[in-house]
């Protein structure tokens, strides 16, 4: 009972429940986002990784990399990973960079439609 205790405190700080990421909801490709990382292990050596690849990697509680980009649509695959052992993992959906310029062109149409700007900013 007391080994399991022990193992139990030791390990603990392994599962990162604290761990808060910082990032974007949706990715635009070709275009570069930051993350934050908190909450990790002080003690261990943390790496993140963007589909396999790691990004950024450090000892501390802490992680960013900035500037990270991805080139395909889709979904990405984001971990942490900490003494060897994936502390957090996430499925983010890309979409391509051009798609964030429709809401404005939109607007824009719609005001030129209505003849009136303001009902175009809230259809």
């Amino acid at each position: 009972m007391c080994a399991c205790i022990a193992i139990f405190l030791v390990a603990a700080p392994a599962f990162a429940d604290g761990v808060s990421v910082d990032m974007p909801k949706v990715l635009l490709t070709d275009v570069g986002f930051d993350i934050n990382i908190e909450g990790l292990d002080p003690d261990g050596l943390a790496q993140l990784r963007l589909n396999d690849e790691v990004i950024a990697s450090g000892p501390g509680s802490t992680i960013a990399a900035s500037g990270a980009k991805v080139t395909e649509t889709g979904t990405v695959s984001l971990d942490i990973w900490q003494n060897g052992v994936s502390v957090w993992q996430s499925e983010v959906p890309t979409i391509p960079g051009w798609v964030s310029m429709l809401p404005p062109f939109v607007a824009i149409l719609l005001a030129f439609l209505l003849r009136s700007v303001i009902p175009a900013l809230f259809v």
